[in-house]
């Protein structure tokens, strides 16, 4: 076993031990850098795909316009419709007409007037009667012993009805009769040109009493 030299032991200086290690400097934070967003905005089946972050700038497309199509000669303008009018106008309706650069509204359809009666006479004849029954003779009349013709001016229409019938000369007691009379007869159609015309003539109804 070997001993201490206390002498020599006393000359040694005491070294305080070394300071510790500094801790190692933190470590740097990690960024997570986003995935860059596939450029596709189609589907395969030809679907848009909905965007899950917003772009800090959008870039704008600017189209040139295309050039206006040559229709040729006689073919209609771009925007127009099969069977407009050659050389229309652009929007025009189909079917319409120009003048002078407007539009005009088709006329509306003229309704047909009903013709009026031809007289009887000339190429007309006097159509003729297929049912006529008698007047009657007046109580009035009689006991007063009047007799005489009635005149009446009547229209006959196409079907031979009398729809009109006015006194043109005759006895006063007789009037009302001869015009009740002539109401209820019929005639046959008149025809002018192979068509039905309605005709205004001129009847007569007798008055004459018994014994």
């Amino acid at each position: 076993m070997e001993s201490i030299d206390l002498v020599q032991f006393a000359k040694m200086r005491l070294v305080a031990p070394p300071p510790p290690a500094p801790p190692p400097p933190p470590a740097a934070p990690i960024v997570a850098r986003a995935r860059a967003l596939p450029k596709r905005v189609l589907t395969a089946g030809g679907k848009l795909l909905a965007p899950t972050v917003i772009p800090e700038s959008v870039a704008m497309l600017h189209e040139k316009p295309l050039p206006p199509e040559i229709e040729p000669a006689g073919q209609g303008v771009p925007g127009g419709v099969p069977g407009g009018v050659p050389g229309g106008q652009l929007g025009g309706v189909l079917g319409s007409i120009l003048t002078g650069g407007q539009q005009t509204a088709p006329p509306p359809p003229v309704a047909s007037k009903p013709r009026a009666p031809v007289r009887v006479g000339g190429r007309v004849k006097e159509p003729r009667k297929i049912y006529a029954p008698p007047p009657e003779y007046p109580t009035l009349a009689k006991q007063a012993r009047v007799e005489g013709t009635v005149v009446i001016d009547a229209v006959i229409d196409i079907r031979g009805n009398v729809v009109d019938a006015r006194i043109v000369s005759g006895p006063p007691l007789l009037l009302q009769a001869a015009l009740e009379t002539v109401r209820r007869w019929r005639f046959e159609p008149t025809y002018l040109n192979e068509e039905p015309v309605p005709v205004e003539l001129i009847v007569t109804v007798e008055f004459h009493l018994a014994g």
